[in-house]
């Protein structure tokens, strides 16, 4: 009676498919509610002999016989997975085979499906873990399913549906792995999601091998395309709810995406390097769990891992940890556990350790003998492998320090011959690798004088860092890919220039700037009329609907952040507290539209005649959009080897110019800086004055006068300044000159000047503006109240009156004191195509994103508010507060700001100040400016140099007979004639230069 009650019982319990799976964690060592040791093995050798008293006893009926089965083969399956050893993981595949055959017959169809669903699992633990008749398996398991579900008696099974979705995702997973395919990754990641809305969170084993797949086909998604989020998204997922597992497998998982991360994130500062920390800690702990075994092997394996990056971020220290780190990846190998291909990935690893410590002692034999082993390694690597891209990485990275310590020419020739084959094999598979090889080629081609060989080099990076931006979610992970690049750019122009390869020069400078404000562009302004005329409207409509959705997505996660008192922002001033916070499930639902406009677009150049469809930048697209903008266009750049202007001209066939600025090396540059910094800081307004223009006088001798002298006949220049040239007023560079009225011809006396992000930027800027007519309506925002520790501007009401008066009497919109709130104003923009602030501002450091003008009652009108404004067509916001033209200078070349802002919300034109300005000059150039713009009709940079000519160049005096009206402008009593009538106060650069025009 007893046995057939223990038989029961087994038939009973065996029906629940995640009971089954979960009976036997408490028979493995380490694992919650369990001992360890004998005692444990005790207890699971009790269970199996009542299991099989029960399974043999005569008279037992079929299901009786087939749940003790399935019971046993969840004890065989528990201790393989302590144990490792093959024979019981085939033993307990077997028991599930035997106990499907038992119930062929059987009534108890639901049993049958557990059995059957229970192989599935078994067999796809042989495939992932043992690694041998693979095919074999996988076509059995997918069979099952494929039977369960036409059988239409899964979903009635406790579990099935998880149970399913595992096996599914990693029958998908492995395919990719053996194939590169990534057709299988979308089907794999659409099972998981289908279950986790069907079904919700998963516990127990089932629960953790699910997160654990979801989580290494996030960290595939991060390897392939070097999207970040994805990252985030696998440690995410493997949090667990906060509870610390015992399961040495899912630390293990745990451990890898933290280390993934880590190295993603940049690999140094402070979270980067808890994440190392976290991950080698984990990794530890799972060696210490495992037992022994593959699990031991895999956990010393990822031990070892940490360990090399920790010597790469403590050099001090790097012989030691490169020591034990090769300690551990040789004690993994020695135990004999791994499959094929785990061997094959440990033996990179051991290769990897020799590697750095033949590096740190500055051994040659054993940098070769490393080379070597890798490229052994190398040609065991199946066809179309994706680790292949790693590999070669790792072979040139070998190469490049033996030719750096040994500085022969044959060294030098393999180091680079192994640079070409990493790059070209990681443009196919992994961006991210493609990215750091290129830079580390480029960057030693460079030191070397090698230039055309590093301009190779950084081409290859500018294209994978144009993907690694594209992919990103968030603006931040965007802007963390886009700090990678620290003059890439630049160099790429120099070295094609001074090659003779203008066209290609001009290409690589554009192809390092902007390129987040270019990409929401490009959705904005794509040729859809190509795809209507091509027949394609159904792809035309999937385009637009696609790109609204992610600017859509894009402008929710600008609003994931809050403050409760604008801290960080400035004393009195609130940033907006209203919005909500932004989760990781807002990032990851962004992904996921992201991955649908990436489809759409794919699909696009799949159609025949489509395949250019948004292409990257061209210099035939670059200079037809020059000449059809009809102003000439300057790029400058500084190299640590010199600088150099690239130029291309508005009108005709010509061919771009390259300007040679011998003198504009990268440390010229930054002493500029430096110099104009400390000048705007200087408190005495005499001195300050002296120092601005004595750093005018320099930008005329280091860099624009060659410029200059052969843009001789041209009327107006647009200029895109890389890197730190563009925190210098360019405009105000100046040389002496007797006859000019202040003693000196400064370059707007020469021609208009504007400036732009990119070439790209000014084709939609002019887009725009032919759109928007010559009628405008105005919006005006005057000096918002209340703002607390702010001075009060006695100039605004002034400027305001005298804006106005350029505009029909009664129209437009004008906002001032209390009125002009935040909200107020976000309303109003649309309907004006226009717009005047006259107010306060604010830069954060650091986080350029949350400056802006402070509005009524100290809210912040924030840069994140501009980008989140619907795409809409007006033709000039006029600036002329306090640094509204500051940059993020941790991306300079992404020019971001509240100009560029601007322009992406649908601007053509921007004028901005470059530092705390003179309101009362400020209210005398944007006057005079609507004077040229409206009445003479001027572009507006024409119309803003002759402004700020006239406030330069004219007295006191005149400027007093101009404008009576104000009172700034007016004498003291007795100082109507001499000194101060003919003197010119806003002569300095510091005065007459604070404003900028950026657009068309």
């Amino acid at each position: 009676m007893g046995g057939s009650a223990q038989g029961l019982h087994a038939a009973e319990a065996a029906r629940d498919i995640e009971h089954n799976i979960n009976v036997f964690r408490s028979y493995l060592p380490g694992r919650s509610g369990a001992g360890s040791g004998p005692s444990a093995v005790a207890s699971g050798e009790s269970t199996r002999e009542q299991l099989e008293r029960a399974y043999r006893r005569p008279g037992a009926g079929i299901e009786e016989r087939a749940g003790a089965l399935l019971q046993l083969a969840a004890v065989d399956y528990g201790e393989w997975e302590v144990s490792a050893r093959e024979e019981l993981l085939a033993r307990a595949i077997e028991r599930c085979r035997e106990a499907g055959r038992l119930l062929e017959t059987s009534s108890d169809g639901p049993l049958r499906l557990v059995a059957r669903s229970n192989l599935a699992n078994a067999l796809m633990s042989w495939v992932t873990r043992v690694g041998t008749s693979v095919d074999q398996h996988l076509t059995e398991a997918h069979g099952i399913i494929e039977e369960l579900d036409a059988s239409g008696q899964g979903p009635a099974v406790p579990g099935y549906a998880a149970v399913r979705s595992l096996v599914l995702s990693q029958i998908a997973f492995v395919r990719h792995q053996r194939t590169s395919d990534t057709g299988p990754l979308a089907e794999a990641e659409e099972s998981l999601r289908r279950q986790s809305a069907d079904q919700g969170p998963l516990h127990g084993i089932i629960g953790d091998r699910t997160r654990s797949v979801e989580a290494v086909l996030a960290e595939i998604r991060l390897r392939r395309d070097g999207r970040l989020q994805a990252g985030d998204e696998a440690v995410d997922i493997l949090r667990n709810d906060g509870e610390a597992s015992t399961d040495p497998a899912y630390l293990l998982n745990q451990s890898f995406a933290l280390f993934r991360r880590h190295q993603v994130r940049g690999g140094a500062g402070e979270p980067a390097s808890q994440d190392l920390y976290d991950a080698l800690a984990l990794a530890s702990r799972a060696t210490d769990l495992s037992g022994g075994g593959p699990l031991r092997a895999n956990a010393l394996r990822m031990s070892a891992h940490c360990l090399l990056d920790l010597a790469r971020i403590r050099p001090q220290s790097a012989e030691p940890l490169f020591e034990e780190a090769l300690d551990r990846i040789t004690e993994a190998l020695g135990g004999g556990t791994f499959n094929e291909r785990e061997a094959l990935l440990a033996g990179v690893t051991q290769a990897e350790c020799r590697f750095g410590l033949a590096a740190v002692r500055r051994d040659l034999p054993g940098l070769e003998a490393a080379a070597v082993q890798l490229a052994a390694l190398d040609g065991q690597l199946p066809a179309g492998s994706a680790n292949r891209s790693v590999l070669l990485a790792q072979v040139f990275r070998v190469r490049l320090a033996k030719a750096q310590i040994s500085g022969a020419p044959d060294d030098e020739a393999r180091a680079t011959e192994a640079a070409k084959h990493a790059c070209d094999a990681a443009a196919e598979f992994s961006p991210a690798v493609e990215h750091s090889t290129a830079r580390a080629w480029g960057d030693w081609a460079w030191s070397r004088g090698a230039l055309l060989e590093a301009a190779e080099a950084y081409r290859h990076g500018l294209s994978a860092l144009h993907h690694l931006s594209r992919v990103q979610v968030t603006r931040g992970d965007k802007k963390s890919v886009l700090s990678r690049a620290d003059g890439m750019g630049a160099r790429a122009a120099y070295a094609f220039a001074e090659s003779g390869m203008l066209g290609r020069s001009v290409v690589a400078v554009e192809s390092g700037r902007a390129l987040m404000l270019t990409e929401a562009l490009e959705r904005r302004a794509a040729d859809l009329d190509r795809l209507r005329q091509a027949g394609r409207s159904d792809l035309a409509d999937a385009f637009r609907a696609a790109a609204a959705e992610v600017a859509s997505t894009d402008a929710e996660l600008l609003a994931d952040w809050s403050t409760d008192s604008g801290a960080g922002v400035g004393a009195g001033v609130e940033a907006d507290a209203g919005t909500p916070t932004g989760t990781g499930r807002d990032a990851t639902r962004a992904a996921r539209v992201r991955d649908r406009f990436d489809a759409v677009v794919a699909r696009i150049r799949d159609s025949v005649g489509l395949e250019s469809f948004l292409p990257p930048p061209s210099y035939g697209e670059l200079a037809r959009t020059v000449r059809e903008s009809g102003t000439h266009v300057v790029y400058l750049l500084a190299t640590d080897r010199g600088g150099v202007a690239l130029s291309l001209p508005a009108t005709g066939n010509a061919r771009p110019l390259r300007i040679p600025l011998p003198s504009l090396t990268t440390s010229v540059q930054d002493g500029l800086v430096a110099d104009w910094r400390d000048a705007l800081d200087t408190p005495d307004e005499e001195e300050r004055e002296a120092k601005c223009d004595a750093v005018a006088d320099r930008l005329w001798t280091d860099v624009m006068a060659p410029v200059l002298r052969r843009l001789r006949g041209v009327a107006k220049v647009s200029l895109t300044a890389v890197g730190g040239l563009g925190l210098l007023p360019l405009h105000a560079a100046r040389r002496p000159d007797p006859t000019a009225p202040t003693g000196h011809r400064y370059v707007i006396d020469d021609l208009a000047v504007s400036y732009q992000p990119n070439v790209r930027a000014l084709g939609a800027a002019r887009a725009i503006r032919s759109r928007t007519g010559r009628n405008h309506t105005l919006l005006t925002v005057q000096e918002p109240e209340p703002v607390p520790t702010h001075d009060p501007m006695p100039s605004a009401k002034w400027e305001i009156s005298l804006a106005r008066q350029h505009f029909p009497s009664g129209t437009g919109t004008s906002l001032s004191g209390s009125e002009a709130t935040r909200e107020a104003v976000l309303a109003a923009l649309p309907h004006a195509s226009v717009q005047h602030f006259v107010c306060h501002g604010t830069v954060v450091d650091g986080s350029p994103l949350d400056g802006g003008l402070v509005m009524a009652r100290g809210r912040l009108l924030t840069v994140r508010d501009v980008l989140r404004l619907a795409s809409r067509d007006a033709r000039l916001a006029l600036l002329p507060t306090c640094r509204t033209g500051a940059l993020d200078e941790a991306v300079l070349d992404e020019a971001a700001g509240m100009p560029s802002a601007f322009l992406q919300g649908g601007y053509a034109g921007v004028m901005a100040t470059g530092w705390d300005a003179d309101g009362w000059v400020c209210s005398l150039i944007t006057d005079r400016f609507y004077t040229h713009w409206l009445g003479d009709g001027l572009e507006p940079e024409q119309a803003l140099r002759q402004a700020q000519i006239w406030v330069r160049d004219s007295t006191n005096a005149e400027k007093y007979a101009a404008y009576p009206q104000l009172p700034a402008l007016a004498p003291e009593s007795g100082e109507e004639a001499g000194p101060w009538a003919s003197a010119r106060q806003d002569a300095s650069t510091f005065c007459w230069a604070v404003l900028s025009f950026h657009g068309c």
